[in-house]
């Protein structure tokens, strides 16, 4: 018989504890795992001899993430019908304290991470380098499960997928350039200038563009050439360039997820070992949330422009 995903124990007088355990997939949550978590917060916040909930995972590993795998293999319709926003409602509800635990190294990596970026020690990109070498070094020497045997086969999975998104990147530079020598931005710009005298439409319009060359180009040189052709038209029609920017930096981020140059989506499905099609599956959904939020404050957009103006006060 197998071992519960989720196990409860009592280490110490009002304490309640929780703990994933699914070491096979690193504790990743599957729909099991929130129900069953889910489940034992209920009974612990009944519970009058439990004054605090600690939720923790085991020595190697807090929680991995959404497991992937099981989001790969639902359809959207699953997906929505889920409604995993429920069960993490029982959390952020919970009239007891709830304790997220997390022993050992680990804890180290996101602190220096984010206090590396936050203090100016190295750029976003660098935090990857440090994070691997981070890893490795606790991985090798402290932990003991990477051995030295294990590390071709490591570089040659990372040289795979780095190599997957280079690709990529190299045919949406390519695509690039075939974009400006047919000189294809001026086009854009003389197909916009009937819609100056509605910004809303013309938003509208400019984001739906934006999509569409997110399917086509890697973020950056969408926004390399992009950004000179739509800038003159939108200082034109009056639109907050702020505002723009907000937007169209969103609408870049979204690229990164849709096939078929999705780089995001491509690593997803290198590192998950799953095909291109049953990952796009598992975003789907919140892909279409991204963009009703997106036309949404298309159509509202007080709800960028009103915090902007209260903070440049």
């Amino acid at each position: 018989m197998s071992a519960p995903a989720v196990i409860t124990e009592r280490p110490a007088e009002g304490v309640g504890l929780i703990r994933i355990n699914r070491p096979e997939a690193r504790n990743a949550l599957n729909m099991e795992v929130r129900r069953l978590i889910g489940q034992h917060l209920t009974e612990m916040a009944d519970d009058d001899s439990v004054r605090c909930i600690v939720l923790t995972g085991n020595d190697k590993a807090f929680a991995a993430g959404a497991d992937i795998k099981e989001m790969a293999n639902a359809g959207t319709i699953e997906m929505l019908q889920r409604g995993t926003q429920k069960l993490w409602r029982i959390i952020y509800g919970c009239p007891k304290p709830v304790i997220a635990a997390v022993s050992g190294f680990a804890l180290a990596l996101p602190v220096l991470i984010i206090g590396g970026m936050k203090f100016g020690v190295f750029t976003p990109t660098e935090a990857a380098v440090v994070a691997a070498v981070y890893s490795f070094v606790v991985g090798m020497f402290i932990y003991r499960e990477l051995k030295f045997k294990a590390l071709y086969n490591l570089i040659l999975s990372a040289g795979k997928t780095t190599a997957v998104v280079m690709f990529l990147v190299a045919a949406a530079m390519v695509s690039a350039w075939l974009i400006t020598v047919a000189n294809i931005p001026t086009e854009v710009a003389n197909m916009l200038s009937p819609f100056m005298d509605n910004k809303m439409l013309l938003m509208f319009v400019m984001m739906i563009l934006i999509v569409i060359v997110g399917t086509a180009l890697d973020f950056t040189p969408t926004v390399l050439i992009l950004t000179p052709v739509l800038m003159p038209v939108v200082l034109k029609a009056g639109i907050d360039p702020v505002y723009f920017g907000v937007m169209f930096i969103m609408n870049n981020a979204i690229g990164l997820i849709t096939p078929p140059v999705g780089t995001v989506l491509n690593v997803v499905c290198g590192v998950a070992k799953i095909s291109m099609d049953d990952a796009f599956k598992g975003v789907l959904p919140f892909l279409l949330a991204q963009l009703a939020v997106l036309f949404l404050l298309v159509l509202f957009p007080s709800i960028v422009l009103v915090p902007l103006h209260w903070l440049m006060r």
